[in-house]
């Protein structure tokens, strides 16, 4: 990545997340977007961004693929650790009403009801809302989260990977502010732009995702975000072994010069992503890499270098 000199406020928008007109720009190699950068607290941005049906389409192929993921009772046991670690951010809460934002196919929605939360999901996607409703018989609303009523009073709100998706985190971040009761608790995780996996993969970075990703945050960023909506940062932590063991593999292999995220890509049944010698390759040298991700999913929280940010914050009283 390649980054200018700071731009004058004229030439630029201030950062959303701590209100400074510093910003820089961000080049890439081998990528056709820029990025703007906050050179105080180090929010990263998508200039040019799509949006309307462009930003739409981005999300029905690829990754987005509607086909349950290949790995079997593998990949059901990762999500039953993630579910699990998620719900520690709520520990030493007495369970009351949870809403879960952007609740995708509904698996920490279930989770949720399960150890006890009246638990309610809101998805902007219809095929997920109802493929969650399907697989759980969860309650999903559809729709956009800044537009729905939705009442207010909720005890807990969780944002499992879905700030960096939209064109106003700040916006969603005060619409959640307003929703949770005083006291109530707000969960929100992104990827980490600071994270020693970022710093590695550079722009082969698996978890950049561009130009999904219109916005990329590091434990600064968020917190300022957070502190200038009005809420209050209770803690941040960094263990996600599903982000960290997935993204080091990943971006072990773009680094190595396969075909990007093809391996990625080829469990989540995309299309373009098809058995071959690239997949077989790619699969072969994932092994001999899993037991570095493996080990590296734990050492890095400890260090404070999560390729995932988990910042837990409360509505003051």
């Amino acid at each position: 990545m390649d980054q200018s000199s700071p731009r004058p406020f004229s030439a630029l928008p201030t950062c959303v997340a701590c209100g400074r007109s510093q910003v820089s720009i961000i080049s890439f190699a081998t990528r056709p977007v820029r990025l703007g950068r906050c050179e105080v607290c180090g929010l990263c941005w998508l200039l040019d961004a799509p949006t309307g049906s462009d930003l739409a389409e981005l999300y029905t192929s690829g990754f987005y693929e509607s086909a349950p993921a290949r790995g079997g009772e593998l990949v059901q046991q990762l999500h039953r650790l993630n579910n699990a670690i998620r719900l520690r951010e709520l520990s030493g809460m007495e369970r009351g009403r949870l809403l879960d934002v952007g609740c995708g196919k509904g698996r920490f929605l279930a989770a949720a009801r399960a150890a006890g939360w009246d638990a309610l999901g809101i998805e902007y996607a219809p095929a997920s809302a109802e493929a969650a409703r399907a697989a759980y018989g969860v309650e999903v609303i559809v729709g956009d989260f800044l537009e729905l009523d939705l009442g207010g009073g909720f005890d807990a709100i969780t944002m499992w990977h879905v700030l960096e998706h939209l064109p106003d985190p700040a916006a969603a971040v005060a619409r959640a502010g307003a929703l949770v009761r005083p006291g109530g608790r707000i969960v929100i995780s992104v990827p980490n732009i600071d994270s020693l996996q970022s710093r590695l993969g550079g722009e082969r970075w698996f978890h950049l995702d561009l130009p999904r990703h219109l916005f990329q945050f590091n434990p600064r960023s968020l917190s300022a975000l957070v502190e200038r909506m009005g809420l209050r940062v209770a803690r941040i932590g960094h263990l996600y072994p599903e982000m960290e063991a997935i993204g080091l593999v990943q971006t072990m292999l773009n680094r190595a010069g396969l075909e990007e995220d093809l391996l990625y890509r080829f469990a989540k049944r995309d299309p373009s992503a098809r058995i071959g010698p690239r997949v077989v390759a790619s699969l072969m040298l994932a092994l001999a890499a899993a037991p570095v991700a493996v080990a590296w999913s734990g050492i890095a929280p400890m260090l404070q270098t999560g390729a995932s940010i988990q910042l837990v914050a409360e509505r003051p009283t």
